[in-house]
């Protein structure tokens, strides 16, 4: 059965990924579940997430994949679902929209 909460096909990838919430001075490296062009999914330990609570995502992107150096993309985000996976672990859903061109790390 199709999941009608997803719009699109998310992947499974492996790239260092941090948030930062609005209560937060530094961004904090989470676990990247999956992500798709308008979406992703992270475990983290997140105890002040909320549906609707705003983020700001930043992906590093290495070498392997820019083909240059090391650059991070910050997208902005919204929380859509936070599901309890275990008693110190969040399972984390949020909508993305950029926020800032590439930069270098």
């Amino acid at each position: 059965m199709e999941d009608k909460r997803r719009s699109g096909p998310r992947s499974v990838i492996c790239l260092p990924i941090s948030v930062k919430t609005s209560n937060d001075e530094v961004p904090r490296p989470v676990h990247l579940r999956d992500m798709s062009a308008h979406g992703i999914a992270v475990f983290a330990d997140f105890a002040d997430l909320d549906p609707m609570s705003q983020i700001e995502v930043i992906v590093s992107v290495p070498y392997e994949i820019s083909l240059t150096e090391e650059i991070q993309v910050r997208l902005g985000g919204q929380v859509i679902r936070v599901d309890n996976d275990s008693q110190d672990r969040r399972s984390i859903a949020a909508s993305l929209f950029p926020i800032a061109a590439l930069g270098h790390a």
